[in-house]
């Protein structure tokens, strides 16, 4: 098993450590991560077909984040990334929201945690879906759809005895990938870690890139963050509807791990969105589903004209 870098140090000085690692990129393994297989809605909604919220995710200071949604009774809407992406002014700075350039008109970090919280206005929003925060913490081995900008730059390597992939030092377009919540420390505990930072209790959660060997993989799309994943979303699917689990912080490499590359075994590091829910916005409701895929459209026509055959012999 390969030796981390926060093995290195104890974890009071580790736990400080995790905020200032940037992540590098969503990199997929396998085929699921070769050229455009992992950058579509499309290809999201094959095996997650309620997910809404392929148009909230944006670019923020040339990493990642998200479009939370506008603010309850309010003409302000909301982008969350990490705190320790390139920092927005307000008054001067704009972001992109499906196509609409909305400007920062507030900048707040969380209760002292590697988020931070943009408020946005504008003469028209994007129609766009409010998110969900999670409700309960990660459980081990739930599932997690995490979004990022990177670019894997070919196939599976060897490189300074590790097996991975280089990544680009240029932004991709948004991409996606799935993981499962597990303890940084390995085994089966809780996937959630609390530690004091400057003074305020962080809490983080974890994944694992793992190896085809290790019969832990997600199949087809078993995801490490990378170079302009941080603040990038992760979601958990509970009771019919995806959650905000997560906001990307970190990636953990192994020891003497170039910054340009993913390699197996590396965590990636997640702010948990529920122990800070209470500090982020109220946000109005808004009522969308999932488009139906084409097949489920043609299945849909077939019953109905079955149903007028039905009738017609009756």
């Amino acid at each position: 098993m390969k030796r981390q870098n926060f093995i290195q140090v104890p974890l009071t000085v580790a736990s400080s450590i995790f905020l200032s690692l940037p992540s590098l990129a969503i990199i997929v393994d396998g085929a699921g991560g070769e050229g455009s297989a992992n950058r579509s809605e499309s290809s999201l909604l094959y095996d997650h077909p309620d997910f809404l919220y392929w148009d909230n995710m944006v670019s923020v200071g040339g990493a990642s984040g998200i479009y939370l949604g506008r603010g309850e009774g309010s003409d302000i809407g909301y982008v969350l990334t990490a705190n320790h992406t390139a920092s927005l002014t307000p008054g001067t700075s704009s972001i992109s929201v499906a196509g609409k350039s909305l400007n920062v008109v507030s900048s707040t970090r969380i209760g002292g945690a590697d988020l931070k919280l943009y408020g946005v206005g504008g003469d028209l929003f994007p129609d766009l879906p409010s998110v969900s925060y999670a409700s309960t913490i990660p459980a081990f081995g739930e599932e997690i759809v995490m979004f990022g900008r990177s670019t894997r730059t070919g196939g599976l390597v060897s490189f300074g005895g590790d097996e991975g992939y280089q990544t680009s030092s240029i932004a991709g377009t948004m991409s996606w990938g799935v993981n499962r919540a597990e303890s940084i420390f390995g085994g089966s505990g809780s996937p959630v870690l609390s530690y004091t930072s400057n003074g305020a209790l962080q809490e983080n959660f974890y994944t694992s890139f793992d190896s085809p060997e290790s019969g832990s993989q997600v199949a087809g799309w078993e995801a490490s963050a990378g170079g302009f994943d941080s603040g990038g979303a992760a979601f958990i699917y509970r009771d019919g509807k995806y959650e905000l689990a997560g906001i990307i912080s970190a990636v953990i490499r192994n020891r003497g791990q170039s910054n340009s590359s993913v390699a197996y075994g590396n965590k990636t590091s997640f702010v948990n969105v529920e122990h800070y829910s209470d500090l982020l916005p109220g946000l109005a409701s808004s009522e969308f589903s999932a488009v139906p895929e084409p097949s489920s459209l043609l299945l849909l026509g077939i019953g109905v004209f079955q149903v007028i055959c039905f009738r017609k012999r009756r």
